[in-house]
């Protein structure tokens, strides 16, 4: 599973950053429990949240290039910032 391979190949939190979302409908609909654990593999990696990772959740989103569209620039400024 993806999650068994992140737990022993997670990049080291102080020189990476890591961005994740997902929205409510469709495909992406089934992606937050699997988020959630995601997420508690980089918590106890040393990321922090807001810090060096965000997950973001999109109500109402779709996995589709016409919502990823809408909200590209979210995950663009946090990776490009220093």
């Amino acid at each position: 599973m993806v999650i068994n391979y992140l737990r022993t190949h997670l990049p080291d939190p102080a020189s990476h950053k890591l961005y994740f979302d997902f929205g409510t409908v469709g495909l992406d609909a089934e992606y937050e429990p699997y988020q959630i654990k995601v997420d508690k593999v980089l918590h106890k990696g040393g990321y922090r949240e807001r810090v060096n990772w965000i997950t973001r959740k999109f109500e109402g989103d779709d996995h589709h290039e016409l919502f990823w569209r809408k909200r590209v620039h979210i995950p663009l400024r946090y990776l490009l910032s220093s």
